[in-house]
């Protein structure tokens, strides 16, 4: 038996319509294609994909594919020819037809299904349209007739007919929040959403009315509060805008509601409705402040009692969560590299350089600002061979930003809107120097905004945000002193306002680098020589070699002891050249003359002349020596 094509009149679907209805998993969209779980294995990397513009599906592991008439068969698990069966599937999953009244089905990208449906209503009860709430959240209005185009009906307020019954009511921004305030026994409306409010809405009010507006907790919501109280001035008795306290960012009242007793809850928002001052427009000028929600006051009273945040290692003794991290180094160090690295270790259990264990992290992105994309992967390729298995998608990004500036108040806000959506836990930023183009390395006014911004970003969003830096230009002949953190390229602020300060050196031979840890949240600083391995290896990129302090106990030991040898080639009476030390030691001259200078400052040896003429003797043998 053929099959059926799908029927392209009334009851016509669409792929996206057969997932939605079948309540299938949405996990991401990729390109123009939307990926759900597939329901007929155990696919643990979602495997099914739709795509929208050709209207078609496919599952590799299933070897399935075909048109959204095979999709509902291969999701209702009967033979898509038969007819009787199909037909049962269909009515299964609502699908004979969108409503019974042979309009097509509403679309939401294919993301979501329909949770809530709202009843827009006259003032005599009459149905104008309707509004259905999709999960994941999104929202398609609909014609009391079906249709899907809301051209030529009359917009008005949401429970239209309670709000003029009302003396005392509520203004919200979502219906939603208007019916949990009426599960209260509390009057409200709303338009819908700050971008459905027309100045129109306004004479639908009454002059005896008292109208508390409630905005939702983020800027458009305080804006669009003033909107709405700057047209029901003088048309209404009383109005008010209330922000609620203890609010997250972009919190509505539903969310302050959640968890608290109906009935004290709603004698709270009185209260807090009774105290709230009256709107003026002077008032909407001033700027309001509320406290930010990560604020804490505490009293000492209280201090066995506070409740903090626990200590959480990300890398034992080195980084913690929600740390600010600067990572400083000259040009070509490997800072980049290690970076890379780092960032993949953190996703996995084991121990950083095979010596700090590291507890993994759910989500990372890397901000790449210096290198292209083809360079990133190379230096990623590099150390491939060490991270067995895949990595889950969309755990680990790689956001090459050319261009990104921390200075632009717009990518700063995409920049915490991408941590926030995509909940990453840890963000590398390389370099800060490309991120502040324009901005000079002294510039301490400017820098210190930048820096506050960052440093406030770590705590209120509790992220680990590791920043990638330079040092200033160092002394490339002659001998170089340890980097210190006062090497750090520009202002002092980087250091103050940073929760853990890493520095990183190469050795003259490039094959180790000094890596040193200065870390606020623990007591021991890491301070360690690490093996380099060379670029196409396949043993581990970067390896404990050594502890600097101990290495440097030890050159001291070493030096004394030789300093030593030198002081027991002189004889009493003798006046030895540097050549003469050599021979008698064994070093080379150009290290004899360096313990025997060493031996001069100490006062240990005195000399006469200079150069080739130069002779040293021991100060003890003076008597001998004016003979």
């Amino acid at each position: 038996m053929s099959k059926p094509a799908p029927a392209r009149s009334n009851g016509r679907f669409s792929c996206l319509d057969v997932a939605r209805a079948a309540g299938l998993e949405f996990h991401r969209k990729t390109g123009s294609e939307f990926i759900y779980r597939c329901p007929r294995h155990d696919d643990q990397h979602p495997s099914l994909s739709i795509n929208p513009d050709k209207d078609i599906w496919m599952c590799g592991p299933c070897s399935g594919k075909g048109t959204a008439w095979d999709l509902l068969a291969f999701i209702g698990r009967v033979d898509p020819g038969d007819r009787q069966a199909m037909y049962k599937v269909r009515v299964q999953y609502g699908l004979t037809d969108s409503n019974g009244n042979g309009n097509q089905l509403p679309r939401n990208n294919g993301t979501g299904r329909i949770v809530a449906t709202y009843f827009y209503e006259d003032e005599h009860g009459t149905v104008l349209y309707k509004k259905h709430r999709y999960e994941p959240k999104d929202f398609r209005q609909q014609k009391a007739d079906g249709s899907w185009k809301l051209d030529g009906v009359r917009r008005v307020l949401y429970r239209l007919r309670e709000l003029r019954a009302a003396t005392h009511l509520f203004y919200v921004e979502g219906e939603k929040d208007v019916e949990n305030l009426r599960r209260l026994k509390l009057t409200a409306t709303t338009s819908g959403s700050s971008k459905d409010w027309h100045p129109d809405f306004a004479d639908l009010f009454h002059p005896r009315q008292c109208v508390v507006i409630v905005p939702d907790n983020d800027d458009p919501g305080r804006n669009h509060a003033n909107e709405v109280a700057a047209a029901l001035s003088g048309k209404v008795a009383s109005v008010k805008i209330l922000e609620l306290p203890g609010l997250e960012p972009a919190g509505d009242v539903s969310d302050w509601l959640a968890g608290k007793d109906p009935e004290a809850a709603a004698e709270e928002l009185a209260r807090l409705a009774e105290a709230a001052p009256e709107w003026t427009p002077e008032r909407a000028t001033q700027s309001s402040f509320a406290i930010p929600p990560h604020w804490k006051r505490l009293d000492l009273a209280d201090l066995h009692e506070w409740k903090c945040e626990p200590l959480v290692p990300i890398v034992d003794g080195i980084i913690a969560r929600g740390n600010l991290v600067y990572v400083a180094a000259e040009t070509q160090t490997g800072k980049t590299l290690l970076g890379f690295y780092e960032a993949r270790k953190l996703l996995q259990v084991g121990k950083l350089f095979e010596k700090y264990n590291i507890t993994p992290i759910d989500r990372l992105l890397y901000l790449v600002l210096e290198d292209p994309d083809r360079r990133a992967k190379d230096r990623l390729l590099d150390t491939d061979h060490e991270f067995v298995g895949p990595v889950d998608r969309e755990r680990c990004i790689f956001h090459i930003a050319p261009g990104f500036s921390l200075i632009d108040p717009h990518m700063f806000a995409w920049l915490e809107h991408v941590i926030t959506s995509e909940r990453r836990n840890v963000v590398f930023l390389d370099t800060y120097q490309k991120a502040t183009p324009g901005l000079t390395s002294f510039d301490d006014e400017r820098q210190s905004i930048i820096l506050h911004k960052l440093a406030d970003l770590t705590r209120r969003l509790n992220i680990t945000l590791i920043i990638l830096d330079h040092v200033r230009k160092r002394p490339q002949n002659g001998k170089r002193s340890e980097l210190t953190i006062d090497d750090i390229k520009g202002t002092g602020g980087k250091a103050q306002n940073a929760d853990c300060v890493i520095l990183m050196e190469r050795t003259p031979d490039r094959k180790q680098i000094q890596f040193q840890s200065y870390s606020k949240d623990f007591d021991q600083h890491v301070r360690i020589l690490l093996n380099v391995a060379p670029k196409g290896s396949k043993e581990p990129k970067f390896t404990y070699a050594a502890d600097l302090d101990a290495l440097g106990s030890g050159a001291v030991a070493k030096g004394n002891a030789n300093r030593e040898r030198v002081l027991a080639a002189f004889k009493p009476g003798e006046r030895l050249s540097s050549s003469e030390v050599a021979q008698r030691t064994g070093f080379v001259e150009s290290t004899a003359r360096k313990h025997l200078s060493h031996l001069t400052n100490e006062r240990r040896l005195d000399s006469v002349g200079e150069g080739k003429h130069r002779r040293y003797w021991r100060p003890d043998s003076a008597e001998e020596n004016r003979t």
